[in-house]
Parts: C-alpha cells; structure tokens; sequence
C-alpha cells in the first residue's frame, strides 16, 4: 500500500515550511525490462515478468535503463 500523509498534517508541515513526506509499503525488488508506452513497464520480479503501472509519466529515459534493478510496490 502505498500512502502520503493526511491533508490535516500536509497543512501544519507546509505552515512548519516543512517537507511532506511520503510512504511506501509492500516495497520489491524487479529488473526493468521494457517500457512500451508512457503509462505501463515490464519489470522482471521474481523470475515472473509483470506489467507495472509507472507512476511518473516523463521520459525518465536516464532512469529506465534495460537491465537494472528497480523497487517496485504494490497497494
């Protein structure tokens, strides 16, 4: 599962000038393989190739590398 912070808090830590901070759960590792559109990747976890929802939809050309090691998380 993954979560942010309560809009209650968001609000104090903006008044704070503090950074909101966000948490992840359910957190796995998986070898990107491919990304054949903006929206979706194939990532390899545990010998099994699934399809995974990318959360950032720019290029991140530099950070999808074929063959390297991503954390993956699921809800």
């Amino acid at each position: 599962m993954a979560y942010t912070v309560c809009k209650e808090e968001q609000r104090k830590n903006r008044k704070r000038g503090q950074a909101e901070k966000m948490k992840y759960e359910h957190i796995t590792e998986g070898r990107f393989i491919d990304r054949p559109n903006r929206f979706i990747a194939h990532v390899e976890i545990n010998g099994q190739v699934e399809t995974v929802h990318v959360k950032n939809t720019g290029r991140c050309r530099e950070f999808l590398v074929p063959g390297t090691l991503k954390l993956v998380f699921t809800k």
